[in-house]
């Protein structure tokens, strides 16, 4: 291998080189940082392999073309990051695997002629169409949390008691409610739609997707952490929702099982990019029997390949739109950076129970606030233009604050499965207002 990569070397090194246009802070590849990829890169980082020369945290990082670093945790630079550079120099690919791991890399999409449209299917998933004349209403309806079981009945880890009574009591009144109360254009569930454990025959989730097509509104939904425990499986899930008249759900080829894109648009202008995101996390001691136990993710938050996707599809839907149209981000467990942005702020926000009313923030918590996983999210928000995100997990939260021009909601929990705060059940809803596209966020707090 080292002999073949030197025999190439030296044929590269008389007339091999890509420039790269303007001035970047980084690029993986230039090892020599000197704006340029070429075989002297790549000669670098083959006697850096064989020990004969030695590189700084920079010249590692730009060696690590494999992207070991992200895979096993350590810089490990190598004949194969080498090989992978040359390869680059010479024109025979076009990218680094690396960059499919690296949140901070460049954005990458294939060129295509930009033409002012978004294609369902093609650079977002779906395109919502809403009718002028008035503001968009986006009802987010959390935690349903289906924990049914029949009288005598025992679960797999002999919980032999439901949480809730019937579905009726405990989350179809409430979702009925929700969507009287908003009359929404379309709905979301923000995840843990239900308790997967009590649920392996899948009755339950059926029960509730039939139930959502029942209102004749557009719906979608994001896995939270305890959808997978069923050992009816996520596929089984998914197939559930693809064959639903009124869910709008697809699932890229990232981690995770729903992760997709809705931009809505109104009166031929497109108001807002919706990201629903699978913040994976499910407990490994509940999915051992799982048919889809290998393909399930347990650690909680974003992972690299999803913060790349989201990257990449940005840039190509700005690419193709000529400018980047603002986006609300939905998914199930709250990052890091929104606990961040809570303490920035209010620091005494472990002292409960914690009411907030200080100019456009607002709301309730009688549980702690938290964040978790989803560590390269900071470095894609400005390129997807983020103005918002909303978030499930925690029952007894409903707090949405303003932090660097991104509002942050943790939404309402919609139901009485599972454990709950009479005091902060309902949903939440999010209007966009026609004439200035701005949104609102607005909790809904339930009667029942």
């Amino acid at each position: 291998m080292k002999g073949l990569i030197c025999f190439l070397l030296s044929i590269a090194l008389v007339c091999c080189s890509v420039p790269v246009l303007g001035t970047v802070d980084f690029l993986y590849g230039d090892v020599d940082q000197n704006q340029q990829i070429n075989a002297k890169d790549a000669l670098v980082i083959l006697r850096v392999s064989v020990e004969k020369e030695y590189l700084d945290y920079s010249g590692k990082r730009a060696s690590d073309v494999s992207g070991d670093r992200f895979i096993n945790g350590e810089f490990i630079i190598n004949a194969k990051d080498a090989l992978l550079v040359l390869k680059y120099a010479v024109g025979k690919t076009l990218r680094f695997p690396v960059e499919d791991l690296d949140p901070q890399a460049p954005a990458f999409f294939t060129p295509f002629e930009a033409d002012g449209v978004l294609t369902p299917g093609d650079q977002v998933d779906f395109v919502l169409d809403l009718p002028p004349g008035e503001d968009i209403r986006i009802l987010q309806c959390n935690d349903l949390q289906a924990t049914l079981l029949t009288a005598g009945e025992v679960c797999r880890d002999q919980y032999a008691a439901p949480f809730g009574a019937s579905l009726e009591d405990s989350i179809f009144k409430y979702l009925d409610e929700a969507v009287a109360k908003a009359k929404p254009h379309l709905i979301v569930l923000g995840g843990d739609t239900v308790e997967g454990r009590f649920d392996d025959n899948g009755a339950d989730w059926e029960a509730i997707v039939n139930h959502m097509d029942s209102y004749q509104i557009p719906w979608a939904l994001v896995f939270g952490n305890h959808e997978r425990e069923s050992l009816a499986g996520p596929v089984w899930q998914t197939a559930m929702l693809y064959n639903s008249r009124y869910c709008l759900f697809a699932s890229a080829n990232v981690t995770g099982d729903s992760n997709y894109t809705l931009a809505l648009r109104q009166g031929g202008e497109y108001k807002y990019l919706l990201w629903f995101l699978d913040t994976n996390g499910t407990n490994p001691a509940w999915i051992q029997n799982s048919i889809n136990q290998d393909t399930i993710c347990t650690q909680s938050g974003l992972q690299n390949d999803q913060l790349r996707w989201m990257k990449n599809n940005a840039a190509a839907i700005t690419h193709d739109l000529g400018t980047a149209i603002p986006s609300l981000l939905f998914m199930h467990i709250p990052p890091f950076m929104a606990e961040d942005a809570l303490s920035n702020y209010y620091p005494d926000y472990f002292d409960l129970p914690y009411t907030l009313n200080n100019g456009t923030d607002f709301g309730i918590a009688t549980e702690i606030p938290l964040g978790s996983g989803s560590n390269g999210l900071k470095y894609v928000t400005e390129e997807l233009n983020c103005k918002g995100m909303f978030f499930a997990h925690q029952h007894q939260v409903a707090l949405s604050i303003m932090n660097k021009g991104i509002r942050y909601t943790w939404g309402m929990k919609t139901g009485i499965n599972s454990y709950h705060d009479n005091n902060v059940l309902g949903s939440t809803l999010i209007t966009v207002d026609e004439q200035t596209n701005d949104f609102t966020v607005k909790f809904l707090y339930s009667n029942k």
